[in-house]
């Protein structure tokens, strides 16, 4: 019986690994004794670049971070993505990976007072003549918000950045990603 206990939490978690929403843990099993222990999926920021970024891999998906001390990868972005299409500030970035019928929204609350933040979405990440959508529409200490919406399959570069190269370029953030990111079973055995 214990066996099967153990079968039935390894299998719960890898089938619902990355489900949890705010007020829930997720859960691994430990293999070496049978145990659960907490797990999770949040990440600690943006990352630097497009190979360090944090992959966002299932909804709701929630982060807080910062872009002080990080640098500005990407300048501008064509004209009728987003509100503005200079974005001199300092980015963090995120990557997501869509299937078909896939629906994502972003929001991002700035923290930090004098933080005035855009966020865009490109769908070759670093690639700014790529982009997708973005939102521009509030001042300092704002909440920007890209409305959920569908996007084609495939991989796509979410950047927190800023119009700003100065002082409001910069600061701490609340992001808020929701929607749904089907998935697709690669393997499964049963040992």
């Amino acid at each position: 019986m214990k066996h099967k206990a153990i079968f039935a939490a390894v299998l719960a978690s890898s089938m619902f690994a990355g489900m949890a929403s705010a007020d829930q843990y997720l859960t691994k099993a430990d293999e070496r004794n049978g145990i659960l222990s907490p797990g999770g999926n949040e990440a600690t920021g943006g990352g630097a670049s497009c190979g360090t970024a944090p992959v966002i891999g299932s909804l709701p998906f929630a982060d807080s971070g910062t872009t002080v001390g990080a640098t500005n990868t990407v300048g501008s972005i064509p004209a009728g993505c987003s509100n503005y299409t200079t974005v001199a500030g300092p980015d963090e970035i995120y990557l997501f990976t869509t299937g078909a019928g896939a629906s994502v929204g972003v929001s991002l609350d700035a923290t930090t007072a004098a933080y005035d933040p855009a966020i865009y979405v490109l769908s070759t990440c670093g690639t700014s003549s790529t982009c997708v959508v973005g939102a521009d529409a509030t001042l300092a200490g704002g909440i920007e918000t890209i409305p959920a919406q569908s996007f084609a399959p495939g991989t796509y570069g979410l950047y927190v950045d800023s119009f700003y190269n100065t002082a409001a370029g910069s600061g701490a953030y609340d992001l808020s990603v929701t929607g749904t990111l089907p998935v697709e079973v690669t393997d499964f055995s049963v040992e």
